[in-house]
């Protein structure tokens, strides 16, 4: 701002002063820590813009900036392979307005990560060695992404058919990119995370009851003790520990 208020004759008089000092001579203007260098970031940032941020009013040069560095962003968000699972959801890189009602936080959550590929999917966690199987977890025979669980899986059609049925009453598309962006079915889609969420739970909880058993009680006091005459009992502990961890794993 206080680049800008120099060329604009807004600034105040020791700024103007120093500006007029150096102005005529560019080897001392590249020197200085403030001016230059947020010229040239104005200069650079004008290639993304249609908008001249040299000459746009003051009161507007933020929200203008800002405009430009999301472009910006855009361009390499759009050529980055990486993020090839948000394309198929999102056209730029933008501020996203949050839903003003949401069904549990725990669900916002879990819709933002469907939305941006970090989901608690099988088909996903298969890839790095999670899941055992990259299958539906309700015998659907067909691979647990976000299409399929949103879309497809039977398991899942009560709440698809409210998710549906607001769609056609507000003219909105029935596909997986309205699902994850539209504000104005954003509680309906939470409600079919909230079941998928639960089932996901029940999977990954089934040998809790074993583990809470043995980690606070048993685990944790044969681990931690000084004592050393009941080293047979710690092994065998360990052993049932490290397999309800694996089978919990496998049931992911």
């Amino acid at each position: 701002m206080w680049s800008l208020r120099t060329l604009n004759n807004t600034a105040g008089p020791t700024l103007r002063a120093f500006y007029a000092s150096i102005s005529d001579h560019p080897d001392m203007l590249t020197r200085t820590a403030t001016l230059q260098p947020a010229f040239d970031f104005l200069a650079y940032l004008n290639k993304y813009t249609d908008t001249d941020l040299f000459t746009v009013p003051l009161k507007c040069v933020k929200s203008a900036i800002k405009v430009a560095m999301f472009n910006e962003l855009t361009i390499f968000w759009r050529n980055c392979s990486e993020c090839s699972c948000l394309h198929a959801i999102y056209d730029d890189w933008q501020p996203r307005k949050l839903a003003s009602n949401i069904f549990s936080r725990v669900t916002t959550s879990c819709y933002h990560d469907f939305a941006c590929g970090h989901s608690k999917l099988r088909a996903r966690h298969h890839i790095f060695g999670i899941a055992k199987s990259p299958l539906c977890r309700h015998g659907c025979n067909a691979a647990e992404t976000t299409e399929h669980v949103l879309l497809h899986c039977p398991f899942f059609n009560k709440e698809r058919l409210l998710i549906s049925t607001k769609c056609l009453s507000l003219s909105l598309d029935i596909s997986v990119r309205t699902f994850l962006t539209n504000n104005q079915i954003h509680t309906v889609v939470e409600r079919l995370l909230s079941l998928f969420l639960q089932h996901h739970k029940t999977h990954q909880s089934v040998f809790l009851p074993l583990f809470g058993l043995y980690t606070p009680n048993l685990l944790g006091y044969y681990i931690s003790t000084p004592v050393q005459g009941d080293m047979k009992e710690k092994k065998k502990i360990i052993i049932i520990f490290n397999s309800i961890m694996r089978m919990e794993r496998e049931k992911i």
